[in-house]
Order: structure tokens, then C-alpha cells, then sequence
């Protein structure tokens, strides 16, 4: 396993730029499992265009071959989800822009518009080309202690016709969808948080339409010092270009990490998550669905800003189901990973 980057930052009189490059590489020494080579290209810029407003821009570029039993990917909110099948091979650019306008001490408006495209490149050829919009917009009211607000999204995403060597074409897909959630979120105490968001949302495919269904989500959150828990559960709609469809998820997730000794230098964390996810008509086909737990513990040891050392168990479980013998575009597989890692940082605290 191999990692290596490179960061420039500029700071302006009104604006925080960022131009990074990063590389990551896995190598199987035995077996059938393809190596996974990724090289990642990301641009940012914060313009503080007002003492009220902020406006952030971004795009970022991939170059990737991912293994199916890949461990170190770039983390992407679209990974976390279902894996579909076999090593992919892809190009893919994401672009987004964020506004945010602080009317007075209580009043806050924010809207964010992002794009991705996702081609297969290589042993992927004949697969298709994915592309997705998401627009949000929203409304949030602050008090002392409380919070409450009003956000919205709609998003589609196309896929293009497929036809893969030896295999029968497969048709293109639209998927359009829209929620809306009514949140809130009271601070218990300096170090406790509690947030509860409630609404509905719609999914429509050509020949399918989901919704209105309940959407919503609860999230108590305790951090002091370093100290962090998260117990989130969700249901949600999300479009994912890796897999190429609008999908319907339902996940459980606990997140924790401690601290250990006067200079934290010990650190111990662990998270599990349990989703479940569903497309109607992916792919062309009927309602497809997967189901994943993912498991992860560490344990790290930082002495000082150049060395650090990590010991870290990852397991894997996913579960795939169709109507349809062969039309599910996820893949069925267990996974157990024990990794060993030694970061070094030049010049120390880089």
C-alpha cells in the first residue's frame, strides 16, 4: 500500500485557495483481487465576498481503478454505500458551489449546487457514462441553545445505454427526486447535542414512482476534548453515479473515539454502520436492493509531529437482491481486513 501528496494553499486578503494531488495505490502480493490505483486532483476556493456572505467553489478530478476489496479509497459520501461489481475503471469530475448569506444574528440562508460526471475508462468500456445535479436550498433560525430549519433538494441522474461485450444492450436510466426536511437541534449541554429532521420525499423513474414517503433523520452527538459519539439513524434519498442509479437508504450508524493519556497521543475509535439500500427500476430493470454492515476499530500512537502508528481491523458484509436473477448492479461479497500503517510526515507536523 503505498500514499503520496502534494498541497498548495494560498491565502488571499478575502479568499482561502487550495490546489491538492494525491495518490493511492494497493497491491495484492497473492490471489485474484485486481490492484487499486487512484490519482485524485482537487481544486477549492472560499471567497468571503461580504461580512455576511461566503461563497465556496470546488472541483475535483479522478483518475481511478478500484478492486473490489479496495481498503484505502479516497472517502466519498457516494462509497460509503452500496459497492456495485467487479474492479471498476473510470474518469470522473465533481464540481460544486456553495452560498451562504447570515442575514442578522438569527437568520442564516444557504444554497449549494453540485455535479458529477462518472465515465468508465479501460476494462470498463461499454458500461455506462453517469451523471448527476443535486440543487439544496435552506432556511435555518438560531436561538441560544435551539436551532430549527428548513432545507430542500432535488436532484436527477442520467445514465447512458450500455452495451458491454457478448452482453445484451442495456437501456439508459433517469431517476428525478425531491425532499424536503423540517430540522431542529438543541444543545442539551456544552458537550451533549441532540438533532431531529422530519419530511418526505419523492423518487420518480420512468416506469416506477416512489413517494411521498417518510424522510427523516435523529442524531445525538457527545464530544469533550477529543472524546466523540454518534449515534445517527436516516432515511433518505441519494443519487450515486458509481452505481448509476437514484437510491432509497435506510442506515443505523455509531461512531466513537477516545483519547487515552495527558498528551492524547493514544487514540482508540470504532464505527459500525448498518444500510440498507434500494433502486427502482436501476439499470432498466425491477427494484433491486443491498444491504451492508460495515465494521471498523483503530488503534493509533502519534509520540510526536512526524511518526505516527495505526493498527486497524475493517470487516465488510453486503448483501445484494433483485427481482430478477442477474440484473442487480450491486455486488455479494464478505470482507475481513487487518492493516498495519506507518505514517511519515516532512518536514514534522506537515
Amino acid at each position: 500500500m503505498a500514499r503520496a501528496g502534494a498541497e498548495l494553499d494560498y491565502a488571499g486578503r478575502l479568499t482561502q485557495n487550495l490546489a491538492a494531488y494525491s495518490f493511492m495505490a494497493t497491491w495484492w502480493l497473492r490471489g485474484t483481487q485486481g490492484s487499486s490505483l487512484t490519482h485524485m486532483l482537487n481544486l477549492s476556493s472560499v471567497i468571503q465576498s461580504s461580512a455576511a456572505t461566503q461563497v465556496t467553489l470546488g472541483a475535483s478530478a479522478t483518475l481511478s481503478q478500484l478492486s473490489l476489496a479496495d481498503t484505502v479509497a479516497t472517502a466519498n459520501p457516494q462509497t460509503f454505500g452500496a459497492i456495485p461489481i467487479g474492479t471498476q475503471e473510470f474518469a470522473a469530475i465533481d464540481a460544486n458551489e456553495a452560498f451562504t448569506w447570515q442575514v442578522n444574528s438569527a437568520w442564516r440562508l444557504d444554497q449549494m449546487l453540485d455535479g458529477r460526471l462518472y465515465r468508465p475508462i479501460g476494462g470498463n468500456l461499454g458500461t455506462a457514462q453517469n451523471e448527476s445535479l443535486v440543487l439544496a436550498l435552506g432556511i435555518a433560525r438560531t436561538w441560544l441553545r435551539d436551532q430549527a430549519g428548513l432545507r430542500t433538494r432535488v436532484g436527477v441522474i442520467e445514465t447512458g445505454e450500455a452495451a458491454p461485450a457478448g452482453a445484451p444492450v442495456i437501456p439508459g436510466y433517469k431517476g428525478e427526486f425531491a425532499e424536503a426536511l423540517l430540522s431542529w437541534r438543541r444543545d442539551w449541554t456544552p458537550t451533549w447535542t441532540g438533532q431531529l429532521g422530519a419530511g418526505a420525499f419523492v423518487l420518480h423513474v420512468p416506469g416506477s414512482y416512489t413517494g411521498p414517503t417518510p424522510a427523516g433523520s435523529a442524531t445525538v452527538s457527545y464530544r469533550n476534548t477529543g472524546q466523540e459519539i454518534e449515534f445517527r439513524v436516516a432515511r433518505t434519498v441519494d443519487p450515486n453515479v458509481y452505481v448509476g442509479a437514484a437510491l432509497e437508504r435506510d442506515l443505523v450508524s455509531l461512531r466513537a473515539a477516545l483519547p487515552i493519556g495527558r498528551w492524547r497521543a493514544f487514540r482508540l475509535d470504532a464505527m459500525a454502520d448498518l444500510e440498507h439500500d434500494s433502486g427502482a427500476g436501476t439499470l432498466g430493470g425491477p427494484t433491486t436492493t443491498a444491504d451492508i454492515f460495515f465494521l471498523q476499530a483503530g488503534a493509533s500512537y502519534q509520540p510526536g509531529n512526524m511518526f505516527m502508528f495505526r493498527l486497524q481491523y475493517m470487516f465488510r458484509d453486503q448483501f445484494s437482491a433483485s427481482a430478477a436473477p442477474g440484473t442487480s448492479p450491486f455486488a455479494a461479497f464478505r470482507q475481513q481486513t487487518a492493516m498495519f500503517t506507518i505514517e511519515a510526515h516532512y518536514p514534522a507536523g506537515a
